[in-house]
Order: C-alpha cells, then sequence, then structure tokens
C-alpha cells in the first residue's frame, strides 16, 4: 500500500531521556495513502501540518478535509487515518516527538485526546523551523541540544498560532460505512471487483451504498475504485520497470486496453508516455523541482 514519498528527513538513532527530539521530515504524498507512516512508532507522538494540497483524516470517529495550515497531533497506537485522493501531490511536514517529554505541553496547549486536530494560519513559519532541523545531522552534541531547543521552540510557537478546530471548519461524522468501504477497495483493488461485488462482500444494499458513498466522499463509487486504480499503476510507472501489460494487471485491469484508456483519461498522455516523460526528466531535475518548491514557501511574506 503506498505512503508518502519522503524528500528530506533526519531522525536520531542513539537519544538519551532528556532528548525530546525524534525525527522531522518534509514529504510530498504521491498517490493514495491510508495511514500515517509515523504513527506505530513507540513512545513518539508526530505533529503533522500540511502546506499545499488537500487530504482527508478520519480521527476519533470524525472525518476532517486538511488543506494548507491544517495540522494534528498523531499518538502510538492512535486509530488514526490519512488518506489523500487527490490527483495531485500534497506537501507537508511533520515533528515526532518524545511521547514523554512532549505530552505535558500538548495537553497543556490543548491537544488532547479527541482535540488532536488544528489550524496556523502561517504554516512557513513552522516550515522555517523544520528546514533548521535538516541541517543539524552531524550526530554531535550540539546538534542535539539545537534540535531540543528548535522542537521546544516549535511547541512555543504552536501555543502561539494554534486554533483548535471548532466546527468552522470541513468537519463531518465519519461513516462507518463509508470507511469500511475504502478500506476494502484499497485492499481488493487489484481484484477484479465492481460495484457490486463491494456492495456484497459488505452486505449492502447496491443503490443505497452507491448513494450514501457519492453524499459523503463526493464521488462514485466506480470513479473512487478507478482513481485508486491510476494512481497506483502511477507508481509502479515511475517506480519499477514492469511491462505495461503487468502495470494493467497489477492495478487490476483485466484489459491493457482499458487501462491505457483510463489512464489518458486522467493524465492526458498514454502510460508508455508518461513513463517515457518521467524518465527524461530523470532524478535531479525531481530534486530541483522540490528545491524550488521550498525556495517559494519560504519566501512567504505571510500573506496567505
Amino acid at each position: 500500500m503506498s505512503e508518502a514519498s519522503t524528500r528530506f528527513s533526519i531522525s536520531l538513532k542513539r537519544v538519551s531521556s532528556s532528548t525530546i527530539f525524534r525525527s522531522c521530515g518534509i514529504a510530498r504524498a504521491i498517490s493514495a495513502h491510508t495511514h500515517d507512516p509515523l504513527s506505530s512508532e513507540a513512545h513518539v507522538n508526530t505533529i503533522r501540518m500540511m502546506l499545499n494540497g488537500e487530504d482527508e483524516l478520519f480521527t476519533s470517529g470524525m472525518q476532517f478535509t486538511l488543506r494548507r495550515g491544517d495540522g494534528f497531533l498523531s499518538r502510538p497506537g492512535a486509530d488514526t487515518v490519512q488518506q489523500s485522493f487527490s490527483p495531485k501531490p500534497c506537501l507537508f511536514i511533520w515533528l515526532s516527538l518524545s511521547e514523554k517529554l512532549s505530552e505535558h505541553f500538548l495537553r497543556s496547549i490543548g491537544l488532547t485526546e479527541g482535540h488532536d486536530v488544528f489550524f496556523v494560519r502561517y504554516p512557513t513559519l513552522f516550515l522555517r523551523l523544520v528546514v533548521s532541523c535538516l541541517s543539524r545531522n552531524s550526530g554531535s552534541v550540539t546538534d542535539e541540544l539545537e534540535l531540543n531547543s528548535i522542537s521546544y521552540h516549535f511547541l512555543h510557537l504552536l501555543s502561539r498560532e494554534m486554533t483548535l478546530e471548532s466546527g468552522t471548519r470541513t468537519v463531518t461524522q465519519s461513516s462507518a460505512i463509508i470507511r469500511q468501504v475504502k478500506n476494502y477497495v484499497l485492499n481488493h483493488y487489484k481484484e477484479r471487483i465492481t460495484v457490486l461485488d463491494i456492495a456484497q462482500a459488505l452486505n449492502i444494499n447496491r443503490s443505497y451504498l452507491s448513494r450514501e458513498f457519492h453524499e459523503t466522499a463526493g464521488m462514485t463509487l466506480k470513479n473512487y475504485l478507478d482513481h485508486i486504480r491510476i494512481t497506483k499503476a502511477t507508481d509502479l510507472l515511475l517506480l519499477t520497470d514492469m511491462s505495461l501489460d503487468e502495470v494493467a494487471r497489477q492495478s487490476g485491469y483485466q484489459s491493457t486496453e482499458v487501462f491505457t484508456n483510463n489512464f489518458k483519461r486522467v493524465h492526458s498522455v498514454s502510460p508508455g508516455r508518461y513513463r517515457q516523460l518521467h524518465v527524461e526528466q530523470g532524478q535531479d531535475s525531481h530534486f530541483d523541482f522540490d528545491i524550488d518548491m521550498l525556495r517559494l514557501l519560504l519566501g512567504d511574506d505571510q500573506s496567505d
């Protein structure tokens, strides 16, 4: 199952009992992903903040739409699912902190269980701090102290700039049925499944399921299934040397022709041409794009 593609990150391999910093990074989600890749880390609280794009967050029985400036706290073992369905990649930062040393401060500023989603008006202020952390990767005591200092500065800034979710933003009660459907699709998209198959597998009336899914997710269930398959195919085209026939099969398409037609409808070029264009750009071009993106964000005049 695809996760976010991390572009820049550092982490401490050996830490002392007084070290609050654990890891941080800047990442870009390149396709549908269904969980925070850091949430399973033991004894760590992870703060994630969106810089652009759009994601859905399911936590504490609620569904949130995350956009620029939105963030959330992911605790170890928490039932938190983040999903990206937009064809455009989202860019975000994260900072992971020692659970023991950060819990008191997080609770004090209002990030308690069930109240983990927040909004900041100027996310680039926090991006600057993460970028500062990324240059402190020598493993020296001096860098460890600096990372600790930046982590506490991050928490202090968060206490000043943060607005807890109050219901004025996009928040709706999450449908257990819709979440079941999405999880089923993400686990079975390689198989030859249809909307009827999904309804029968979950023992739900097809018409009711289609109507409920469209009203909640904002797209038809068939479009959602196609979207997941195309995003998975895009990953395979960029990250493997599989033949187009194999990419089609691995993405849940029985026919390469159907796969090609659906892919062209989304990307406006054939799968083969799409792969060729990205190969020609090369690794350095992708890296330069990310650097330019960061320069643009860091040059933000805070007039969001």
